[in-house]
């Protein structure tokens, strides 16, 4: 039976029942109302919904307990429905091994008169929901790590699905999927809404993803709404945007330790779900009373005095200090005690050390050493007197030559950390800081906790702020000092122009406009000015001045007085040439009024999707994605477009059925490196796999379940081709099956 044909669509004003973390600002849901399912025994309590799983409460006799039922509504092969019935009984025969006030069991499973596999789960009440108090949060981080450590035991390491209470104070994790399930929920499905960065890349699941995937549940039981919510939501995981303030008083060490634990590297955050629980309840007491604090302070090492409190992370605390010795004020960095037995926090702590260590320029923050005692590991350097970039930049727009000034040494100092080898890859105004020095005002680069050595970095994964991330990271290349150039330039934007070139509602949008929006010019900007600003702002990294040439030219503008408004309207810096094939809008010597920015035209919106492919999820199966593969030798991948080539298609639609027909002509199967084809739906802003890996004979593919009214487009895609794509990106065929 074809269960696309069992029933009719409509509007369901409820989150899937499988998604216990469903988006808090989704209003609605299109469900698939199925057919009966006609299991021995087993009578529906409502409707049964959902794609390509379908829940709805069950009993087995009318006065017996209440369950849940799961049917498989995607159409199978027998060879797919075998391997789910076969991996339900070894499922079932795990969890008889677990107490259930861990983990909950599977009640039964099997296939309907239909053939479709379903299985039977307890329904001991309702699922956990926020806003909850802290004490309850933390018991519940407690169950999820113990529920979680269990079915490690026994080689099951996967998503939480969530967690339910089993009495009145008692609440255990819920059933886990079987694999192959849960490989249908993360392609065809929302997935569980939990995944980590790395998951939604094509990693397998681990216990620092369960960290994210728990750090999410428990963020949604204090906040009651999710950290990254609404259509951008997978996005926002992808590219570590920060979660908005909490609705509801949480203490700070609360907030700081589950957004380490929302980290976008693995290492940066707790290790195991245990350590994360461990780590919650020690930030969630209350602290002791203050008792009367010693004349001279808190002592470091028997050498440094730690006097008064100036800055707060989520690793640790920044302290103004007196070295004993001397009387010297400092800085010291002190990393959280809690984190302490944390390897990869500690990792990182030295990594900052070092870099700070290595380069050493008038215009970076210096180290003095590396503390180490007794259950503290803290970093000394010089003591900033004065503020950040950023606090200056949101008072309004600086004077042009003052903005020069700073953005010069800023820029030698990044100069000096490109010399070395070394990407910043955070630079921001918030990293920037702003002294006095012989009566004028000098700028230093700081925060170095997540930089990387340039020759054999991996990371193709962008991390940094999406507000300063270069379009070559959001489309998955490797950073460069080139990504550092950029950011360099929209902070220069956000001083001169007194906000950043690019402003959006939600990372989503905030990331399509560094793919594809061009900044307007700001009003008042000579050419000289305008011309190196744009030039660190385009979109090839290859055409971006080095940090030299930046440094270079900001000092000449802010020596000569080009700066201001005096400079003769032809000038430019002659350091700076255009590039020939440089986009128009960006060495323009027009000044554009500072206007909304305008949807892009249908062809850019089609490169912009191509993409997007790199950055955005495209589930397969268990969790492929069409992410970059590194070569053989382990050299960085080639850019995105050599990887996702798009091939020229035709759509059809047939009425009666109401399935789409995507046709090409499969000539890209002979190109070189071709590896499958893939369809995807890019109606809309996301994009969504619809097919597995389609061989190199395939020509077509059927695409079921159409919305009627709803226009649906698709791109199909030739993965691993590596010739050159087409110039022009072959138009997105599109299809409307009618309203009946």
């Amino acid at each position: 039976m074809d269960p696309s044909r069992c029933g009719t669509v409509v509007r369901d004003q409820h989150p899937l029942p499988l998604d216990h973390s469903a988006d808090a600002d989704r209003n609605e849901v299109t469900t698939l109302v199925m057919s009966l399912p006609e299991i021995p025994g087993v009578r529906l309590s409502q409707p049964l919904s959902g794609s390509p799983i379908a829940a709805a409460p069950v009993r087995r006799t009318p006065d017996g307990p209440s369950l849940r039922l799961l049917l498989v509504t995607a159409e199978l092969d027998p060879v797919s429905a075998r391997r789910v019935r076969a991996e339900c009984g070894q499922l079932e025969a795990i969890l008889t091994g677990i107490d259930p006030a861990l983990v909950l069991p599977i009640v039964d499973h099997g296939a309907d008169a239909a053939g479709r596999p379903y299985v039977l789960l307890p329904d001991p009440g309702p699922a956990l929901a926020g806003p909850l108090p802290l004490a309850e949060v933390v018991a519940a981080a407690q169950a999820a790590a113990e529920g979680l450590a269990a079915l490690a035991d026994r080689g099951v390491v996967g998503p939480p699905r969530g967690l339910l209470r089993t009495g009145p104070q008692a609440v255990a994790l819920d059933t886990p999927l079987p694999p192959s399930l849960a490989e249908l929920e993360a392609s065809l499905g929302t997935g569980t809404g939990l995944e980590p960065p790395e998951v939604l890349g094509g990693q397998e699941w681990t216990p620092a993803g369960q960290v994210y995937a728990c750090a999410c549940l428990l963020w949604t039981l204090l906040d009651g709404r999710p950290p990254f919510r609404g259509g951008s939501g997978t996005l926002s995981r992808l590219l570590a945007a920060s979660p908005p303030q909490m609705r509801q008083p949480v203490p700070g060490a609360v907030v700081d330790l589950l957004r380490t634990a929302l980290a976008i590297d693995p290492s940066d955050r707790p290790a195991t779900p245990a350590a994360l629980a461990r780590a919650l309840r020690a930030a969630a007491e209350p602290p002791a009373e203050p008792g009367p604090a010693a004349p001279e302070g808190r002592e470091l090492a028997r050498q440094y005095v730690l006097e008064t409190r100036i800055g707060s992370g989520a690793s640790g605390e920044v302290w103004a200090a007196r070295r004993i010795a001397d009387g010297e004020r400092v800085a010291i960095k002190v990393l959280r005690e809690r984190l302490i037995e944390d390897e990869q926090a500690v990792a990182r702590f030295f990594r900052e050390y070092r870099v700070l260590l290595r380069v050493r320029h008038e215009h970076l923050v210096r180290v003095h050493q590396l503390v180490e005692e007794a259950g503290q590991l803290a970093i000394v350097m010089d003591l900033v007197d004065g503020e950040d970039l950023l606090r200056l930049a949101r008072r309004g727009p600086i004077a042009v030559t003052d903005a020069a000034g700073l953005l010069s040494q800023t820029a030698s100092g990044l100069a000096a950390v490109h010399a070395a080898g070394v990407v910043h890859r955070d630079v921001k105004p918030a990293n920037v800081l702003v002294t006095e020095r012989d009566g004028r005002p000098i700028a230093l680069l700081s925060d170095f906790g997540i930089a990387r050595a340039v020759e054999g970095a991996a990371h193709t994964q962008p991390i940094g702020t999406p507000a300063y991330l270069a379009p070559e990271l959001v489309a998955g290349r490797p950073p460069t000092p080139a990504a550092d150039i950029y950011a360099l330039g929209i902070t220069a934007y956000e001083l001169l122009a007194g906000r950043p070139p690019f402003q959006a509602d939600d990372v989503d949008a905030l990331v399509r406009a560094h793919l594809d929006g061009e900044p307007a010019r700001p009003d008042g900007l000579d050419d000289p000015v305008w011309d190196l600003l744009a030039a660190c702002l385009r979109k090839v990294p290859e055409q971006r001045p080095s940090a030299t040439d930046v440094a270079a030219g900001w000092g000449a503008l802010a020596r000569s007085g080009a700066a201001g408004h005096t400079a003769p309207p032809a000038a430019r810096s002659p350091f700076l040439p255009a590039p020939a094939d440089a986009p128009a809008t960006l060495t323009s010597a027009r000044r554009l009024k500072d206007r909304p920015r305008q949807p892009p035209p249908r062809r850019s919106r089609r490169r912009l999707i191509l993409a997007g492919v790199a950055a955005a999820v495209v589930g397969l199966g268990g969790g492929v994605l069409l992410a970059l593969r590194a070569a053989p030798d382990g050299k960085p991948p080639p850019p995105p477009a050599a990887q996702q080539y798009p091939v020229a298609s035709t759509a059809t639609v047939d009425t009666t059925t109401g399935v789409a027909t995507v046709s090409w002509t499969g000539r890209a199967a002979a190109l070189p490196g071709f590896d499958y084809y893939l369809v995807l739906d890019v109606s809309g802003e996301g994009i969504r796999p619809l097919s597995t890996e389609l061989a190199a004979d395939a020509t077509s593919y059927q695409v079921k379940g159409l919305r009627p009214g709803r226009r649906s487009c698709y791109l199909v895609i030739a993965v691993g081709v590596t010739a050159s794509p087409p110039s022009d990106v072959p138009p997105f065929p599109c299809v409307t099956l009618p309203s009946k």
